[in-house]
Formats: structure tokens, sequence, C-alpha cells
């Protein structure tokens, strides 16, 4: 018998058991499909992210508390569990000691509910600077003005905000003059922001600047980054070297990190991929589960056929043509289901963007073509050993099985 006579015959056996078939396909189509959503998310994730990181300019550098080469994480590099050493005055201090940079500024971010009236924002970015951060910082005013080194100095209580709190806590109305609650404290609003969208999944929209005088007052005195911008044609490189060597005559070298562009995006792939890989590897349980469920269904096909496979050896079927026929339907189940996989995978990739419209997922070529490979392995590897059964079996046999 043919290829394409084996191909027939696994086809009509398959179709005949429909629903076992779909049954039997389904750990495939689970496996692959979130193989295929956690690739195509994550290769989505890591290209927003690269690309808001390299809309940032690739003139800056970062300077974050903790020791991210040690492998401290993003939880150290927060400066997790109050280990924060950084100050606001190392931004004055880094000034001092370095030469060909265009503006350093320190920032320190949190979270805050923000009130007027009866009306309330959550999770609002509330940002602490100084006043010249506009230098750095791409935030731009639309009307009224950012915070002059006078509200600086002063402490004063003024915010510049984003348009979502304009239309959240005004109405849509001129806030400008106005006053709003950041933590129980009353701020006028001094100027708003332009509008900006969201950038990796947050809103750019919904912030709110205020002088670090005024934050430090409160109690917060470390600030979550230092921002470096390196002048027009200086080597970024050296100038990370000389804040490093600057900063470590303040603190131990596991107290700060300085990073440039292309490590944060270093930085980035590496734990995507780390948690992408940790993902995919449960996610291919699945297919290990569904493949056992294959070879399961297999050896009940071929001891329900049992006399059809008598009958047909006694009619000259040699045993390779019957190990084909049930290794092509194995086979056929898997790619089938791996082929559903991956339509599923990819939708629910772009069910995802609906609700995260940042986060875009992208599949390639080469994906869909490793999950049709990987699916006919996983029919080849479970489907070896009922193929081999059923073309063993002794003709006279089978024709006697009852």
């Amino acid at each position: 018998m043919n290829l394409l006579a084996s191909i027939k015959v696994a086809l009509k056996a398959l179709l005949s058991n429909k629903l076992r078939s779909f049954l039997t396909m389904l750990g495939i189509i689970i496996g692959v499909s979130s193989v295929i959503a956690l690739v195509s998310i994550g290769a989505g994730l890591k290209q927003t992210i690269a690309g808001q990181i390299n809309s940032l300019g690739s003139d800056q550098i970062y300077v974050i508390p903790g020791d991210m080469s040690e492998g401290g994480g993003f939880g150290a590099a927060a400066g997790g569990f109050g280990l924060n050493k950084l100050s606001f005055s190392d931004a004055d201090y880094l000034k001092e000691r370095l030469t060909g940079y265009e503006g350093i500024v320190p920032i320190a971010e949190s979270y805050a509910t923000l009130k007027r009236n009866n009306k309330e924002l959550k999770q609002v970015d509330v940002i602490a600077t100084v006043a010249d951060c506009t230098v750095i910082v791409e935030d731009k005013v639309v009307s009224g003005q950012f915070f002059t080194a006078a509200h600086e100095k002063g402490a004063a209580r003024v915010a510049v905000v984003g348009p979502a709190i304009r239309h959240e806590l005004f109405n849509g109305d001129d806030p400008l003059g106005q006053q709003i609650m950041i933590n129980s404290e009353k701020y006028t609003v001094v100027g708003e922001l332009e509008e900006r969208g969201a950038m990796m999944g947050v809103d750019q929209d919904r912030r709110a600047y205020i002088p670090y005088t005024t934050m430090r007052a409160q109690g917060v005195r470390n600030p979550t980054t230092i921002l470096i911008k390196v002048a027009e044609g200086e080597s970024i490189p050296k100038l990370a070297d000389a804040a490093k060597r600057a900063l470590r005559q303040r603190y131990s070298s596991g107290d700060f990190s300085v990073m440039t562009q292309d490590e944060t995006l270093n930085m980035v792939e590496t734990i995507l991929g780390t948690v992408s890989a940790a993902l995919v590897g449960i996610a291919g349980i699945s297919l290990l589960v569904g493949g056992i469920g294959i070879s399961n269904i297999m050896l009940v096909s071929v001891t329900e056929r049992t006399r059809e496979i008598g009958l047909r050896k006694a009619l000259g079927a040699r045993p390779r043509d019957i190990r084909n026929q049930f290794l092509i339907e194995a086979v056929t189940l898997t790619v089938v289901g791996g082929m559903i996989g991956v339509v599923l995978g990819y939708a629910g990739g772009i069910m995802l963007n609906k609700f995260v419209p940042s986060l875009e997922p992208v599949i390639s070529l080469g994906v869909v073509l490793l999950a049709a490979g990987f699916s006919a392995a996983v029919g080849v590897i479970f489907g070896v050993y009922p193929a081999l059964r059923a073309s063993r079996l002794d003709p006279i046999v089978a024709l006697r099985y009852e």
C-alpha cells in the first residue's frame, strides 16, 4: 500500500470516531495553544518594552538602588525592604563630579489616590522631582506652567497633572488654580501635561509632578531613579563608568546600579526570556499528557480493530503497511490538533490585546513550523509502540479474535 492510500485509510478511521478523535486531540490543542499564546505574547511584550525604552532615548543613563549585577532583580533595584540608600543630594553630588552631561535629575515615584470634592482617582503615578527635570523628562506642559525653582525651594504644595486627572476629577474643566488632595494633603494645580497615552501598559496621562522638597517634607527622602542625560557627542559608557566611580566614594558597590539603555534592554530580555521559558515548559506538560492520551487511544484502537488487521494481513497487507497506517493516524491527530492550537493560541493573544492595547502578540512562521514539527514528533513518539504492536499481530490469531 502506498503512502497516499495509507493516509486515506487513516483519515477514514479517524472520521469514523469523530468525538473520540477530537477528545484525543484536546490535550495537544491545549498544549500547543498555551505555548503559542505565551510565545507570541512574550515576543510582543519584549518588542513593546524595547520600543518604549528606545523611545526614551539612547542618551540616558539610569542610577537605581540595589545591585542588578548580583541578581537582585527589580525588587532590589527598587530598594526593597527599605534598603534604598540613594538620596536626592546624590544628583547634586554627581553634577559636581561629572562632565559631558546635559542634565542630572532625581525622581521618586509612588502611587497615590487623588481626591477632589466627592471624586477620587486611584493609582495615580505621583512623581517627585526637581524643577529643571524637563531637561530630561519628555512630558510637556500644554497649559499653565511646570513648577518653578521657587516652588521647589519653598517646598510648595503645587502639582502639574496629566489630562486623565482633568477628565476624572474636573469633568474636563480647566484645573489651573484648583486644589486636589494627594495623600490627604492639599495641592494647587499649576500646570497640565499633554496627552501621551499608554506606555508598557501604564497610562501616562494618569500622573502628577510635585516638587521633591514637598515630598521630602512628608518623609520621602530616597529617589527611585537618578536620570543622567548624556550630552551630544559624549561617550555613554565613559560617563556611566565615571558615575560609578563617583558614587563608590559614597556607597558600596552593592548599594546602587548604573545602567545604560543597552544594559537595561539586555536585562529585560534576560528576565522575560527566563519567565517565558518557564511558562512554556509548564505549558509543555499538557503536550506530554496529550501524547500519552494519544498512545492510550491508539492501543485501544488496535484492540478494537484486531479482526480488521488480521483480515488485511490475510489479504496481503505487509506489516509495514499496518504500521504506517496506525502511525499516520497518530501523526494526523497531533498535527491537526497542533494547527488548531496555533490558531487558538494566536486568537488568545489577540483577545488579550483588546484588553491591553499596548501589548500586541507577535507570531513568526518559525514558531508555527516549530509547533507543527513538535506536534508531529509527539505523534511519532507516542504512536510508534501502538503501530508496532498492530504490525506484529499474527493474522491467524487476529482473525479468531472476538
